[in-house]
């Protein structure tokens, strides 16, 4: 007994102390800081790959403290569940964490703050000066200082902003990309004003309407109407579907989808309708198919299921939550040039983005939603740079674009240097 209690807690902790596990954690915490507190998001830039080690670190040590009391307490009232075990620590993980990074970019954000204050100490120092007379060649020191201030003034004083709002329908749309003819000398700083986007996204297209149906010998196809569906919607329509398209002709079994309140799970069944009969012939197959072009959710994704194929039972249930929320986070990519510009990095290996955006597809479906972003410019470090071209990409998570078209209007701010300087 104590051998599989030890196996359970190692095999748990892989889980718990995954990279997938992690980065959802890392994520949610981040995503937290920044909506209230966006002034953080370049110290946690520079210093991300600390934090990421930081909460791994946290992982261990909240395991070792907390695992054997949560699980001890949990296995009291039966059988046990661990996604209530992992729940519990990812809940103590999310509190601690929290705290801890809240501290640290505070500090260096104040510190930050107090190392930019160069005007105020050449001032200090000028009045110094001329308080105490010194001599001349501290005079000159500062004068020094003086006069590439004000250079670096002068400088800044020469940059133009200028304004432009694009347009899906003004795009060229290509794989999931949609590039704008765009012509500007010498660029500063970009920044993303607002975005507007109408809300007509399908969670269901043409490239995941489809799975089949096995009956003894048969194969139907199933097709599920094209549209955007809430997950209650969703299983009553394939419910109805297998029934209509099923090759029992007698109708003495029935098919159902239905979602498992207890573990949140879609579960496909097939009962008899005669008592007598329950159970006898009630057999059948699943399977989805992936498109290979389409880089996006497939059914099987959406409902949860990690298999293509499923032979030889009257009970099938998905491994994985379902999730027709597909849309609830947009993440938006802008590149000049061909090359990306990206303002946060994230837990996911070389995925970068300009901006997200918080969807409720099932308030906003067919009608638009509006952001208005505040003033935060990305940089430019390249000198000199001459914009030939903008393109922007929309991304619904860290591994698929949105690779169908959609219509959306955002304005961009640039600062540009002036012909003067040229």
């Amino acid at each position: 007994m104590i051998l599989y209690k030890m196996n359970i807690r190692e095999s748990f902790k892989k889980v718990f102390v995954s990279q997938r596990n992690s980065g959802y954690l890392f994520d949610l915490i981040i995503t937290k800081i920044l909506r209230y507190s966006p002034n953080y998001q370049q110290i946690i830039f520079n210093n991300i790959h600390t934090y990421k080690e930081n909460i791994i670190d946290l992982q261990e040590l909240i395991f070792n403290d907390y695992f054997s009391n949560i699980y001890n307490n949990l296995s009291k009232s039966g059988n046990i569940d661990l996604e209530e075990v992992l729940i519990e620590l990812n809940k103590i993980t999310v509190s601690k964490f929290e705290i801890i990074l809240q501290q640290d970019l505070g500090n260096k954000y104040k510190q930050q703050v107090q190392d930019r204050q160069p005007q105020v100490q050449v001032r200090q120092q000028v009045q110094q000066v001329q308080q105490v007379q010194q001599v001349q060649q501290v005079q000159q020191q500062v004068q020094q200082q003086v006069q590439q201030q004000e250079k670096n003034t002068l400088s800044e004083n020469n940059y133009n902003i200028l304004s432009r709002q694009f347009c899906s329908e003004n795009a060229v749309f290509n794989d999931g990309k949609y590039s704008f003819q765009f012509f500007l000398k010498k660029i500063k700083s970009v920044n993303l004003d607002n975005f507007k986007i109408k809300c007509n996204m399908y969670n269901i297209n043409e490239y995941n309407n489809k799975f089949y149906l096995l009956e003894q010998t048969n194969k139907t196809i199933i097709t599920i109407p094209i549209g955007y569906y809430d997950i209650d919607t969703l299983l009553k329509t394939i419910t109805n579907l297998l029934n209509d398209m099923s090759i029992n002709k007698n109708k003495d079994y029935k098919f159902n989808v239905s979602s498992n309140k207890i573990k949140n799970k879609i579960c496909f069944t097939c009962q008899s309708i005669e008592k007598e009969r329950l159970n006898k012939n009630t057999s059948f197959g699943l399977l989805f198919k992936k498109n290979k072009d389409y880089n996006n959710y497939s059914l099987s994704d959406i409902l949860g299921f990690e298999k293509e194929e499923y032979f030889n039972n009257n009970v099938y249930t998905a491994e994985l939550y379902s999730n027709v929320n597909i849309f609830d986070e947009l993440y938006m990519k802008i590149f000049i040039n061909g090359k990306e510009i990206p303002r946060y990095s994230t837990s996911k290996g070389g995925f970068y983005y300009f901006e997200t955006f918080d969807l409720n597809m099932d308030d906003c479906f067919g009608n638009k939603a509006s952001f208005d972003l505040p003033i935060n410019s990305f940089e430019i470090t390249q000198d000199n740079l001459d914009i030939k071209d903008i393109s922007i990409q929309l991304n619904n998570s860290y591994d698929y674009y949105i690779n169908t078209p959609v219509s959306f209007k955002f304005m961009l701010t640039f600062e540009y240097l002036t012909d003067e300087l040229k």
